[in-house]
């Protein structure tokens, strides 16, 4: 592979993952951070604001689960960006 997908926005980038549609989403910022969307074609945009930053993954529902660079609280984001609950120690 040659070239750029897309330019990253964030200063310090954590995490990365794929939906099923191709879209790349990103962890960014630190401890007050946010995560960024980049479609095929490379055009980002704001999917979320967090209070920290960590390692993302996709259930099979389309749903995006963030560690929040915290290690016992994950973050799950509905498919359109907005937050679904948090889980900690396996518990919401």
């Amino acid at each position: 592979m040659t070239g750029s997908f897309a330019t990253l926005t964030g200063t310090l980038s954590y995490g990365l993952a794929f939906d099923s549609m191709g879209n790349l989403f990103e962890t960014c910022g630190g401890t007050s951070g946010f995560i960024e969307e980049y479609t095929p074609t490379g055009s980002s945009s704001r999917f979320a604001t967090i209070g920290g930053t960590g390692f993302l993954v996709f259930d099979s529902a389309g749903n995006l689960y963030d560690t929040d660079g915290a290690p016992t609280q994950i973050l799950k984001y509905s498919p359109s960006g907005t937050p679904d609950g948090i889980r900690s120690h396996g518990r919401e």
